[in-house]
């Protein structure tokens, strides 16, 4: 079996990536300088009950749906799967997404429902180390629209010029 991928016919060196009580979509990248590495993805996703998950791959400007599942009444998911290489995943819930790095081995998430951006990992501190950098990116780019705002609301109203230069 052959994916599309960046306009090359690449070959599926991933085709254990099936799990019989999952739904898998086989549509990702693979590099053929990496082997695939088993992952044991488990979580607690508070209010989450009966959430549809689904588990992606992320490349420049593309999301590669691995796996998909509904997570338990209580809360709680697994994802036993293989990882075609490390690299930059996301759990994707019908409110959000949680962006991880993620090498293989066990990893555990938490979160709640209505806060995603407040989740937690363990068993992967790069994953911890791209939140803090998605929540400062999101900082920064909360007062560059504020300055902007406060550009365009000076610069309808000439009067106020030197405010405006002092701005800038």
């Amino acid at each position: 079996e052959n994916i599309q991928s960046n306009n090359k016919t690449t070959p599926d060196t991933n085709s254990n990536l099936k799990d019989k009580n999952k739904n898998t979509v086989k549509n990702y990248v693979t590099d053929p300088h990496y082997k695939p590495t088993y992952l044991e993805l488990t979580g607690y996703i508070r209010g989450g009950g009966n959430a549809n998950i689904i588990f992606d791959q992320l490349n420049i400007g593309e999301i590669y749906p691995l796996e998909s599942d509904v997570i338990d009444p209580s809360g709680t998911f697994t994802i036993k799967t293989t990882i075609p290489e490390p690299g930059i995943y996301q759990l994707r819930l019908p409110n959000g997404v949680i962006q991880l790095f993620l090498r293989g081995g066990r990893v555990k998430v938490t979160s709640d429902i209505s806060k995603l951006s407040e989740y937690n990992v363990t068993g992967s501190p790069e994953s911890m180390q791209l939140r803090e950098m998605y929540l400062l990116l999101d900082k920064y780019n909360s007062q560059l629209e504020a300055i902007q705002q406060r550009i365009e609301d000076l610069e309808k109203d000439k009067s106020r010029v030197k405010e405006l230069l002092r701005v800038v």
